[in-house]
């Protein structure tokens, strides 16, 4: 069978959209199909289609070259997961010992979307306009998470939110119509696959603790306050199934307390402009250093998905103490230098009787900034984790790391001016500020596995895809990693 290393993190980020989903007593949402793109704790970022039609939803997500798509059926109360390239699914039915319970898609009111179990805050914030959408903004403080919501009142839906551990869920290019009723269905011809031991872990991740989005799921109105706290019920038992850490490791590379994930990246770029007076040289160097845990583990699903370790700020996912104890620090340095020369010679009558001269001016800005805390205690400027995945025959291995802060950090500049003319214009002036040049993420795939579980270690050139866009260099790196076990 091909390999679906991508299949673990198709889960994951489709608990965090399940979150969304609020359970009340009203009229099921609209028909409408959007883009949906999501970002979740330690750098999960992901994109695909979503498609509702009577309570029924279906999203499609590409990542690493390969589709897969899942269809939840809430009268059904079944979830599949299918794989269009292997012609395949899996089934998980809620009434089965163990699986995860699909959420129900049903509306909300955007009026009053506060009456529910769990909800310890709710306020309004006031009325926005989202992707064309006039929408109600609310706050709800839910297991200790403050999640923000834009409850669009035509939709009935959550079109965007966020939560405090930094998830994000956004609805765009909404159109709105009759959906193919194909979209919601199995093709006939796919051949089912076992659950095996993934039931177990799907469930603990049913209880919406990974993301602000999750924290959504069970909000509705009061007269449903019986149901919700029998869903918290079964939720909370079934968060018992999976807390980050793997109980009965099916291969070396799901044993240990976890991993640390070092990188550091050295990029550099260089612009060269020019007209019939002057030439200028631009060069900038940057380096990164990030460290942060891999402290959660999802078992791997035989012929179909390998382990996978993540970073998860979540409580009831926080793997090994051990792990969760480890720091997260990430820091930036750059240098930007800039030459410019002019040669129109020292003649007063050059250039149309003004006296350029012949003149070099250089400038050189140095910056650097850091951000250091813990999964406990990330900072609110900092975006950092990553994942380890392995492939389902343990033969390779794909990685994901991020690291960014839109703190400002400190720039010191030195702006010389010589003029080869007249050494009494000659200038030296010195300025500080502030400044950052992100790192942003990167993805490195299809390499292969060692032997034994060890330190994972290597270098790779790639083009820079970090955001240097204030310098406009386009820039080469070298990315190192070392990813040791805990």
């Amino acid at each position: 069978m091909p390999k679906n290393s991508n299949w673990s993190w198709m889960a994951v980020c489709f608990v965090m959209l399940m979150g969304v989903a609020v359970s009340v007593k009203a009229q099921a949402p609209p028909q409408f199909k959007a883009d949906m793109l999501m970002s979740g704790p330690g750098g999960m970022n992901m994109q695909g289609k979503l498609y509702f039609s009577g309570g029924k939803m279906r999203m499609e997500m590409g990542m690493g070259g390969r589709n897969s798509i899942m269809i939840m059926d809430p009268v059904k109360k079944v979830v599949y997961m299918v794989m269009p390239e292997e012609e395949m699914y899996m089934e998980m039915n809620a009434n089965a010992p163990g699986p995860m319970k699909p959420p129900k898609v049903d509306a909300m009111d955007p009026a009053n979307p506060c009456g529910s179990a769990g909800v310890t805050a709710c306020k309004k914030l006031g009325t926005e306009t989202v992707n064309g959408y006039a929408s109600e903004k609310w706050e709800f403080t839910q297991e200790r998470q403050k999640i923000t919501a834009w409850i669009a009142t035509k939709l009935r839906l959550p079109i965007k939110t966020t939560g405090t551990d930094g998830s994000t869920m956004e609805f765009r290019n909404i159109v709105e119509g009759a959906q193919p009723a194909n979209l919601f269905v199995v093709p006939a011809d796919y051949e089912k696959m076992d659950m095996g031991g993934m039931g177990g872990m799907m469930g603990g991740m049913g209880g919406g603790g990974m993301s602000g989005m999750g924290g959504m799921a069970g909000m509705g109105d009061a007269s449903d306050q019986d149901e919700a706290e029998d869903d918290a019920d079964e939720d909370t038992e079934a968060t018992k199934d999976w807390d980050g850490t793997i109980a009965e490791p099916a291969s070396i590379w799901e044993e240990g307390k976890g991993w640390v994930m070092n990188i550091t990246i050295t990029a550099k770029g260089a612009k060269k402009g020019s007209d019939q007076d002057f030439v200028t040289n631009e060069t900038l160097t940057v380096k990164y250093t990030a460290s942060f845990p891999l402290n959660a583990g999802m078992p791997g699903v035989p012929e179909m998905a390998g382990p996978t370790w993540m970073t998860s700020p979540v409580q009831v996912i926080k793997g090994s103490p051990e792990a969760w104890a480890k720091p997260v620090t990430y820091t930036a340095e750059w240098e930007y230098q800039r030459i410019t020369k002019t040669n129109t010679g020292c003649d007063k009558n050059d250039l149309h009787g003004i006296r350029p001269g012949n003149t070099t001016r250089t400038i050189i800005t140095k910056g650097k900034t850091e951000s250091k805390g813990s999964l406990s205690a990330v900072p609110a400027d900092l975006d950092i984790g990553g994942n380890l995945v392995i492939s389902s025959d343990l033969d390779s291995f794909q990685f994901m790391a991020v690291a960014r802060t839109n703190k400002a950090g400190s720039e010191q500049t030195t702006e010389k001016m010589e003029d080869h003319c007249d050494a009494k214009n000659n200038t030296n002036e010195n300025s500080t500020g502030e400044g950052n040049v992100s790192m942003g993420q990167i993805d490195i795939e299809d390499l292969p596995l060692p032997a034994s579980r060890t330190a994972i270690t290597g270098t790779k050139t790639m083009p820079w895809p970090a955001d240097t866009s204030r310098f406009d260099i386009d820039m080469e790196a070298t990315v190192q990693w070392n990813i040791t076990p805990i």
